[in-house]
């Protein structure tokens, strides 16, 4: 599904953090970020590479512009907020005053993931958690991504209200992609965190992809053992 909006109108606000251990820096113990599932998802052997192994590959052109907007979007929305509040005020406010909240940065700590959504909008019947990307081609790997945002923002948050992911082109700001987020997805998030977590510990040997067209796009193909090349 996709809807045709650009930037989603609403009142916006700064979050107040005011749950323990959500807000720190560095990876905690046992828990994976959130975009790790979109490198699992791209390739397990890249992931391997990158978090295993410890090979570090230059940011592609793609990532650099894509932090760069990324920080465009999240100053635009500190300097727009209108108010301050929690997660869970933003949510009763969206229902008891029928208008949508929106808010961006939004760190979550789940019981497996932890990260920063994008974007969230608190809607009076839903809360929807978008994630910006530089294309325009919602990958299952984006899908995968966000879905994990969803539940670590259901573990940390316990929201009334149903989650929906989303994906929206960040240069155009147009959602491509919008859907419920189901106990399916749910299952697929924790079946890739278990297969992660097999592999970094050495318990199952990595996969490659073995799709040429993701090889000669790969920033480890000049490195990758496995890449291929024709």
């Amino acid at each position: 599904m996709t809807e045709r909006n650009i930037r989603r109108p609403g009142t916006r606000f700064r979050m107040i953090k005011r749950i323990k251990g959500i807000a720190g820096g560095g990876r905690p113990d046992g828990l994976i970020p959130v975009n790790w599932l979109n490198i699992h998802g791209y390739c397990e052997y890249l992931l391997f590479l990158e978090k295993a192994v410890g090979i570090e590959a230059p940011p592609t052109v793609e990532m650099v512009a894509g932090t760069s907007q990324h920080a465009l979007l999240d100053t635009e929305h500190r300097e727009k907020a209108e108010v301050a509040l929690t997660i869970p005020e933003a949510e009763q406010k969206a229902q008891q005053e029928t208008i949508t909240m929106v808010s961006r940065d939004i760190p979550v700590r789940g019981s497996v993931l932890y990260g920063r959504i994008d974007e969230i909008a608190f809607e009076p019947n839903r809360i929807i958690i978008i994630d910006d990307k530089p294309g325009t081609i919602p990958y299952y790997s984006s899908k995968l991504q966000v879905w994990g945002y969803c539940q670590a923002f259901r573990e940390t948050y316990s929201p009334e209200l149903p989650l929906y992911a989303a994906l929206r082109q960040e240069d155009e700001g147009k959602i491509i992609w919008l859907e419920e987020y189901r106990s399916d997805h749910d299952s697929m998030v924790t079946a890739t965190v278990n297969r992660i977590k097999s592999v970094l510990e050495g318990k199952a040997p990595p996969e490659p992809i073995g799709n040429i067209r993701k090889c000669r796009a790969c920033r480890m193909r000049g490195t990758c053992p496995v890449n291929t090349k024709e």
